[in-house]
Order: structure tokens, then C-alpha cells, then sequence
């Protein structure tokens, strides 16, 4: 199943593998989808940036379930961006505004654990978030600062447990999401670098 998140028509588009449209659902439900997830029961949860939550939806596309609701405490979100799975089927989401990541229980809604995310002392907005085969957690992030000087705008690593690993990629400008792939043998990074219109790939 390929799922994609449409922001600007306010829906989620399904295809099959040779990219023709099955179905579009959401319209009524999101205002502003970011990312998408699917689990393997191939229920659609949707991180939506204006409503700072997380929908659910059956593969039928009815809305099921919402997780989180506007707001800074653990369990709510505040313009969450990319989300995905790790090896406990828990859903680990980019809180962006939040400048943390949140990973919730999957089935019930409840906030499992969180933490924020800091370089240098400034707290970061996190947008795209993958996770690889070892439940290392990667992400785009960027200076949550108002302050007149260059910005920071990199890739991190984090343990499912909130340690800091290390960052890499410095000439990014408005990154987007990440993936994390195998290719013979090697675990590569693939950035995209929003406002450079390109993607940067990593060795890992």
C-alpha cells in the first residue's frame, strides 16, 4: 500500500504499486496532513499540523480513532509532523513546535515516553523523523529561535530511549522528511532538502 499525504487538498491520497489511485480519505477529517503511517493491519495514522493531532483511519478510510489534542504536555502535540513505527508496533512521532519526540502506544492512544530534542542549548523544531532496523531514530530538525544569526539545520540520531547519538548534514535549507534504507549492505540516509529542492544521501 502506498499512501500519500495531499496538505494542500486537505487529504490522503491511496495508491496501488503501479501508482494508480484506489481511494482519497480525509477530506472531512484533516485540515493540514503531514505524515502518514501504516501499520500492519493496514489502519492510515495521519499527523495533521493544524488540528496537533494524530488520525486514524481504517483501510475502508473511516476515521477511527484520534491520538493527542493541541497542547505542550505529554500526550498532546503541537504541529506534529512525521511519525513511524518501531520494532514494538509503538508510533514515534516528530512533535515539531514541541521541539521533542513522543512515542505513544499505538492501540490506545496513550503517551508511552518523550523527550526533547536540544543542540548546542536551543531547543529544535523536529520534522521528518524514520526509524531503522536497530529502533534508531532519525530526524530533520532546525533552531527553534527568533534570534538574528544562521539557524542550525541538520539531521540527528537518537536512542528509542532519548540519547543523543550524533548529527550529520549542515548545508540543508528547510529539510523535510528522511528515510532510512538497506542497499547492499549499507544503511543509507536520504534527506530531503526542502527549499534546495534535492535530496542528500548519507552514509550511515
Amino acid at each position: 500500500m502506498i499512501v500519500v499525504s495531499d496538505l494542500e487538498n486537505r487529504r490522503v491520497i491511496q495508491y496501488n504499486k503501479d501508482w494508480i489511485p484506489l481511494k482519497q480519505i480525509g477530506d472531512e477529517h484533516l485540515y493540514r496532513p503531514t505524515g502518514v503511517a501504516v501499520d500492519e493491519d493496514k489502519k492510515i495514522f495521519v499527523a495533521d499540523g493544524q488540528l496537533s493531532s494524530v488520525r486514524v483511519f481504517d483501510a475502508d478510510g473511516h476515521l477511527i480513532k484520534t491520538i493527542g489534542w493541541e497542547g505542550s504536555k505529554p500526550g498532546e502535540l503541537l504541529k506534529p509532523w512525521f511519525m513511524a513505527f518501531n520494532s514494538k508496533h509503538q508510533l514515534v512521532v516528530a512533535d515539531c513546535q514541541n521541539c521533542r519526540i513522543q512515542i505513544f502506544n499505538a492501540v490506545t492512544g496513550e503517551v508511552v515516553d518523550c523527550f526533547k530534542v536540544q543542540l548546542d542549548g536551543y531547543d529544535m523544531n523536529v520534522r521528518g523523523l524514520a526509524i531503522d532496523k536497530h529502533d534508531v531514530i532519525y530526524i530533520t530538525a532546525i533552531t527553534n529561535t527568533k534570534r538574528p544569526f544562521k539557524k542550525t539545520e541538520c539531521a540527528m540520531a537518537y536512542t528509542m530511549e532519548g540519547e543523543f547519538l550524533g548529527r550529520f548534514g549542515s548545508d540543508f535549507f528547510y529539510p523535510r522528511n528522511i528515510r532510512v534504507m538497506e542497499e547492499d549492505g549499507e544503511s543509507l540516509a536520504y534527506v530531503v532538502d526542502g527549499a534546495h529542492h534535492r535530496i542528500m544521501v548519507y552514509k550511515l
